[in-house]
């Protein structure tokens, strides 16, 4: 039996969200995250659960890696006026 590929599912997430923020959700097919992630198919099945449960885990990624940074300092109670621009002035960014 061959042996097959391992992958490591956190940089495999990582590359699934870069694949679905630039071509979406339905514009991404699954040979293609294949190909990106280098997992094959039951790789990513059994990490994942499937296309739409990859998508949803690459969104709590990019949650945790750039939303959640980015609100952190609005979490205190009185957040000032240069931490509220400061936010708007990151979003901006993001989205440029």
């Amino acid at each position: 039996m061959p042996r097959t590929k391992a992958f490591q599912p956190a940089q495999a997430l990582d590359r699934a969200m870069e694949l679905f923020w630039r071509r979406g959700y339905a514009a991404t097919g699954l040979d293609e995250l294949v190909r990106r992630t280098g997992a094959s198919r039951y790789g990513l099945y059994a990490t994942f659960g499937g296309k739409r449960d990859l998508f949803l885990a690459s969104l709590e990624r990019y949650s945790q890696a750039v939303m959640d940074p980015m609100i952190g300092p609005l979490d205190a109670v009185g957040a000032s006026a240069p931490e509220i621009r400061a936010f708007f002035e990151r979003v901006l960014g993001v989205i440029a």
